[in-house]
């Protein structure tokens, strides 16, 4: 606060005097005389306690679909809007020969030969 005279988007963490686990966002800024003296600090608290439990919940619960998907002998994958593979299980991984990494966030026409890939985007529209 000191050197850059602001800060934005700090987030910590907190123990209540319940004994509670809780998360705030501060967002201030040094005001300053002339001469650049700090006169006081500005700016606002925000309680996100709720919104990272609700992430913790979240990654959670995609944690356990992941492993459900990984568990099942089926290929299965799934595609964004843009025919971008976002999720995939370990028997497509399997079966393509390739990694997570080399497969998600690209299309069937990155990974795989032109007359698969083509067929693949027949299927998909």
């Amino acid at each position: 606060m000191k050197e850059k005279g602001l800060v934005k988007g700090f987030i910590f963490e907190i123990r209540r005097p319940d004994g509670q686990i809780g998360w705030l966002l501060e967002n201030a800024r040094a005001v300053r005389d002339r001469k650049g003296r700090i006169l006081y600090f500005e700016g606002h608290v925000q309680d996100i306690t709720q919104l990272k439990e609700t992430e913790r919940a979240l990654a959670e619960s995609q944690a356990r679909l992941e492993s459900l998907i990984d568990a099942a002998s089926d290929l299965i994958y799934f595609k964004d809007n843009d025919r971008r593979y976002v999720i995939i299980n370990r028997s497509f991984e399997k079966t393509l020969g390739l990694k997570k990494e080399a497969i998600l966030g690209r299309r069937d026409e990155e990974i795989l030969p032109a007359d698969l890939a083509a067929q693949c985007r027949q299927s998909d529209e």
